[in-house]
Order: C-alpha cells, then structure tokens, then sequence
C-alpha cells in the first residue's frame, strides 16, 4: 500500500506536457503512454498527465467527462486515460485500489494535477462552477494550452 499511496500522492513539481520540470519529470503525451504492467503502474499514470481518466470503453459517462476534459483543455492532448475494462485482471485491481483509497467504486475515476476530483458529475459541476478551469488555467505546466 505504500508503494500505491506515493504514486497517487500530488506530486509538487509537474513539468509543461513534454518539457523538463524542475525535479527534471516530463508528463507523458496522452498517446504515448506506456502500457501498466502492475496497479503501481497504473496508478503512477496519474502523475504523469495533467489530468487522468480511469473509464471503461462502453461508459457513455466516462465519453462524456473526457470530452469535457478535452473541451476545457483546448483539445492539446493533455487528457491522459486508461481503459479498465480493456486491461483484464489489472483494470479490476485498478479499480479496486482506486475504491480502497478514495472511495470511489464507479467510473470515471478523474485526476487532475495528481488530486482525485472524482466522476463525471464532478467534472461537470467544476467545469460549471468554473473551479476546475481555474485551477487547470492556473497550472504553469499547462500555460502552452492556453496560449493563443
């Protein structure tokens, strides 16, 4: 448990998607994240995009938060994501995990910035509120997303 509370623990030091930060970390493009082999894996995912979405392929919630996530982030490939029912008996102990430290049995799972935000109706109402755009504009890392 401990090796999966540090990889989801908010890591301090995110870098701009495919530029060194300042711990030298690079954020994976959303396409070219290596597949997870073990639930640590799976779960460091949430470290290494901006934001993150657990989901299921035939969830039409989770098509809907990540074209929200999408919509919100201009498109800029920053929304990473990791099919549970596509990654057989690791996307059951993904999910499991995700159940055990955040309480959260349903998908999407949705993290942003390394925080769990929660589901779909969470990433709606923060879009809505405008609280999660401004916490994603306000992330250095993210600053080439909102250039014009």
């Amino acid at each position: 448990m401990a090796v999966i509370a540090r990889c989801i623990r908010l890591s301090v030091n995110h870098a701009r998607v495919g530029a060194p930060g300042a711990a030298g970390r690079r954020f994976a493009s959303a396409a070219a994240a290596a597949k997870p082999t073990s639930v640590a894996e799976a779960l460091d995912l949430v470290n290494q995009h901006p934001v993150f979405v657990f989901a299921k392929s035939y969830c039409p919630h989770c098509h809907k938060a990540i074209k929200e996530l999408g919509d919100v982030t201009n498109n800029a490939g920053v929304v990473g994501t990791m099919q549970l029912d596509n990654a057989g008996k690791l996307g059951q102990e993904v999910q499991a995990e995700i159940k055990a430290q955040f309480n959260h049995s349903t998908v999407p799972a949705v993290f942003v910035l390394g925080k769990f935000v929660g589901g779909a109706s969470d990433v709606t109402a923060g879009i809505g509120s405008g609280s999660l755009t401004k916490t994603l504009k306000a992330a250095p890392e993210l600053a080439h997303v909102w250039r014009a």
